[in-house]
């Protein structure tokens, strides 16, 4: 598939990354330096991702699940994840150092890409209001505009490190639209400080585009008044909610840029809108999420 030979330009990178990945411990290479101890490894992770029954689900219900057309299963995100694993479990007894190596960072790499962690706190579908945080994150590995792997940043105490001048940007309070596993996310801009949005990326999830928009403001339509992201698969993280290259207008008339941030969601201190239906047609969807403020 093209998607998959352009994620895999990446994987020479991610050898020097394997510590991001923190499943696995950071002395491990460096304890573990013959050849036995290697395959061992390989088998190890292998395993790990062998033993992930969730991977043929985690993305039912939502776009990513390619239309779950299963006639062609074997060409899936899950099943090549799972070949891949079972592949280097298969011949890990006969690989040399060099190819252990290899074979770990590329299962690593699927693990980055389609095993990233997901939360289930929201039960019902509908829609939810509540706090988020704007935070640093890094691209350690990737390539920009296809499919970039990103960590947060931590402060001295292993805290977040929020940017609170891009949130200031925003309403305090983030609006998300659950129906099954696909989560649209809204987020209201502060017309007194941003004119217009000029352009915005989303690093692809999975190795697919992520849907956005921009909504007019439903009181000033000659200012953008909602940046929305449509059918994230699920309660990700804010390194997988990345958005980089925000270009706005500000109040003044100037143009920004903004640098790549990350929305990390609290989904469990979401609340839910019980007199709110889930519309049938996306009109009536966005009529009423611009009402929603």
């Amino acid at each position: 598939m093209e998607i998959k030979q352009k994620l895999k330009s990446c994987l020479s990178m991610l050898i020097a990354f394997t510590v991001g990945f923190s499943r696995i411990s950071p002395t491990a290479f460096a304890d573990e330096n013959n050849l036995g101890a290697k395959r061992k490894q390989v088998i190890g992770v292998a395993d790990r991702i062998l033993e992930r029954d969730d991977l043929a689900t985690r993305f039912r219900g939502t776009t990513y699940t390619d239309n779950e057309n299963y006639d062609n299963f074997s060409d899936t995100l899950w099943y090549n994840t799972w070949e891949n694993a079972q592949k280097w479990k298969f011949k890990a007894n006969g690989l040399s150092e060099n190819e252990c190596d290899n074979a770990i960072g590329e299962m690593l790499y699927n693990e980055a890409v389609y095993d990233f962690p997901m939360s289930h706190f929201l039960k019902k579908d509908g829609l939810y209001k509540g706090p988020y945080k704007i935070v640093k994150v890094k691209k350690i590995a990737g390539k920009k505009y296809y499919q970039e792997i990103y960590k947060k940043e931590k402060d001295s105490d292993n805290n977040d490190i929020e940017l609170n001048d891009i949130k200031a940007l925003f309403d305090e309070n983030v609006r998300i639209i659950k129906e099954g596993n696909s989560y649209d996310i809204q987020m209201n801009v502060k017309t007194d400080k941003v004119q217009s949005l000029s352009a915005a990326y989303i690093n692809r999830i999975a190795g697919k585009e992520v849907y956005r928009e921009y909504i007019k403001d439903p009181v000033n339509n000659e200012k953008d008044g909602v940046f929305l992201l449509g059918g994230i698969p699920g309660e990700l993280t804010g390194e997988n909610i990345v958005v980089f290259d925000m270009t706005y207008v500000d109040a003044s008339g100037s143009k920004r840029t903004l640098e790549p941030f990350g929305i990390e969601i609290d989904y469990a201190a979401l609340q839910r809108k019980n007199d709110w239906e889930l519309p049938n047609y996306k009109k009536i969807y966005l009529i009423k999420l611009k009402s929603f403020r």
